[in-house]
């Protein structure tokens, strides 16, 4: 049985980053992430830019475009890689036909409505409905999430090695198939996750010990020794990108080990000064995220709100002082509430009869039939015969 305690398991402290400028504000809206990444690829200092757009331009980087995603429920990767993409091809001035294809090969979703979400969305290839099922689909970029408690790949509590490692347990299995889908694709160069800073708490102490590692460091430890991938997290704040909302996250960002050409100590402090790079955009105020006053939507919402809370006899016309069967109903109130009827009113006058029957049933007198009549003899048209209401 391992002592997990003894410091087997390498002790893994998210990076906080700098930023090394300030970036302007970035508008709210819908086009706000193209936008950011458009300012991102624009700002970088000559040399990584002249590398980005030769990478962008080799023919083979179109292979290192597709991706799989596990877990996720959301676009987030898609509409980065898209964003990305499109950014490139502006900044460059490369023509679409010539940028690298990027493809979503897969998804691994269970929760039903965000499948469902990610089929309508995202144009991917294959839905797959839980991340334990079997995965064929080789993407060179994986971006998943997991629960944190699910990424505990050590539970330092159980005197079980087999209840500590998880292996054959529900919990810890989304993370566990991620990480046999990252050992067995030898085709994966990079893969991305994102979890809550929880996720790298130290577990309680006992008896003034330290029990075991954090559930961040048995991820980068499985990584590690199961995948050879080495990682770098970071904890970064959504304000730090421009957001009008605070939020705390962790993202790894993890590397296969034979792609490295340096010294593990250089890869780390390229991630470092990258991120650097992208931090520090003045963040936007969270009332920017309002709709105008003027904004037909509102307007809209707002108009079909006050008439639900007006009372039926705002609806009535003339001499009418309550609701009834024979009551008159304004039309230009019911058409600008939107066919809102007062609760008062409820479906049950759908049932109603709002004209009064006539002696003969054959002979309806309803007013739009005496318009039309009153129409046709005004016309010259004295005889109606033939004609049907």
């Amino acid at each position: 049985m391992a002592d997990w305690s003894a410091g087997l398991v390498p002790h893994v402290v998210p990076e906080r980053p700098c930023p090394c400028k300030q970036w302007s504000k970035v508008p709210a809206g819908p086009d706000r992430l193209n936008l950011l990444m458009k300012m991102w690829v624009d700002g970088l200092p000559g040399e990584s830019r002249e590398a980005l757009r030769e990478f962008v331009l080799d023919p083979g980087t179109s292979d290192n475009m597709s991706l799989g995603t596990f877990c996720s429920g959301t676009d987030c990767a898609v509409q980065v890689f898209q964003s990305f993409l499109a950014a490139c091809a502006a900044s460059f001035e490369i023509p679409v036909a010539d940028m690298p294809r990027f493809q979503h090969l897969f998804s691994c979703e269970k929760d039903q409505k965000k499948g469902e979400f990610l089929r309508r969305f995202c144009n991917m290839g294959r839905l797959h409905p839980d991340a334990l099922e079997p995965v064929g689909e080789h993407a060179a970029v994986v971006s998943a999430g997991f629960p944190c408690d699910d990424a505990c790949a050590l539970h330092p509590h159980s005197s079980s090695d087999k209840h500590r490692t998880c292996g054959s347990l529900r919990t810890g299995a989304v993370f566990r198939s991620i990480a046999k889908y990252l050992a067995e694709n030898d085709k994966v160069s990079f893969f991305q996750f994102e979890n809550v800073v929880a996720l790298a708490n130290k577990p309680s102490k006992q008896n003034q010990k330290v029990a075991g590692p954090s559930n961040l460091s048995a991820v980068c430890y499985v990584l590690d020794k199961q995948c050879d991938m080495w990682s770098h997290v970071w904890q970064v704040d959504s304000r730090d990108f421009g957001s009008g909302q605070q939020r705390q996250r962790l993202y790894g960002s993890c590397f296969k080990k034979n792609m490295l050409s340096m010294t593990l100590t250089k890869a780390h402090a390229i991630c470092s000064e990258t991120m650097k790079l992208l931090v520090g955009v003045e963040p936007c105020h969270p009332t920017e995220y309002l709709l105008p006053e003027t904004s037909g939507v509102l307007q809209a919402e707002q108009s079909l709100q006050l008439m639900r809370s007006l009372p039926a006899e705002a609806f009535l016309l003339g001499d009418s002082k309550e609701p009834s069967s024979s009551a008159t109903w304004s039309i230009a109130q019911l058409f600008q509430s939107h066919g809102t009827l007062p609760c008062a009113l409820n479906v049950a006058n759908k049932r109603r009869k709002l004209t009064k029957q006539t002696s003969d049933p054959a002979s309806p007198k309803s007013r739009w039939v005496q318009v039309h009549a009153d129409a046709f003899r005004q016309r010259g048209e004295e005889s109606l015969d033939g004609l049907r209401f």
